[in-house]
């Protein structure tokens, strides 16, 4: 999305939207493509909304930026996103300051920012990790009736392995910056390989009922100023062995499931 402040750099790497690399566009290309092509939903909707700007006037910004939409036309998609969200009266929501609203209904608004511009992909940040269970269920079910409306792509970022199971189709697991598990969703919470992966598994607290005892990944995530060489992993992997110091790449172990490890699959 490159929304770094200007102190923030990207150092390397590419993120392909269909043929092209949105590291490498542009200011200007980079504006024309965030929000038609790619839009954010972050973690805490009162931070992305303005405090002191109405709803409808907020929504309505993005049109009258992007496709230079008459205020009248903006507001009307505005209001027609906000009932396809779910929010009651959507008409007198579009006069309302963020404070007036609950913070399901901003997280609402958030989405029906997002989408605006019909986006090909949502990048969504803990989206529900600042609500209750009952309203987090309710955004989930919005999403993903949503993906279907709107022919949408959603890449979810979350720590939450339960909203995973709820809408997640394929599961990608980072270890300090890296990817180390890709897998359906079904074969990963089934069975995951990855050491970490299984440690984040072991860890959850219906696994815990069953043995009585909570289990934790041993140590402490490294300091990104100073990872320690091979598998980034292997200080706190119970499994370790000497060609842990090399570091692993992501291969195919089983069909479908790829995973960074050199103990996996590799007969130890």
């Amino acid at each position: 999305m490159q929304l770094l402040p200007v102190s923030g750099e990207i150092l390397g790497g590419e993120a392909w939207l269909g043929e092209r690399d949105l590291l490498a566009l542009d200011r200007r290309a980079m504006q024309k493509a965030r929000g038609r092509e790619v839009a954010m939903i972050f973690q805490d909707p009162m931070t992305s909304l303005n405090p002191v700007q109405k709803i409808g006037e907020q929504l309505a910004e993005v049109l009258s930026i992007h496709e230079r939409t008459s205020k009248k036309a903006s507001l009307a998609r505005a209001r027609e996103l906000l009932e396809k969200v779910g929010l009651p009266d959507a008409e007198a929501r579009l006069e309302a300051y963020p404070h007036q609203l609950s913070g399901g209904q901003k997280q609402r608004v958030a989405i029906a920012m997002a989408l605006m511009l019909s986006p090909k992909v949502l990048l969504l940040d803990e989206p529900t990790t600042a609500l209750d269970v009952t309203i987090q269920a309710q955004i989930l079910e919005l999403l993903r009736a949503l993906m279907a409306d709107f022919r949408v792509a959603l890449l979810l970022i979350t720590h939450d392995l339960g909203v995973v199971q709820q809408i997640a189709e394929h599961v990608l697991v980072m270890y300090a910056g890296r990817i180390v598990e890709s897998a359906p969703r079904e074969a990963f919470l089934e069975q995951p390989l990855h050491p970490y992966a299984v440690g984040l598994m072991n860890a959850l607290p219906g696994r815990a009922a069953a043995s009585g005892r909570l289990h934790e990944i041993q140590g402490s995530v490294p300091s990104p100023l100073s990872y320690p060489q091979g598998c980034r992993f292997a200080p706190r992997c119970p499994r370790r062995i000497a060609i842990c110091d090399v570091s692993p790449e992501l291969l195919e172990k089983t069909p479908g499931r790829r995973v960074a490890c050199h103990v996996v699959g590799g007969g130890a």
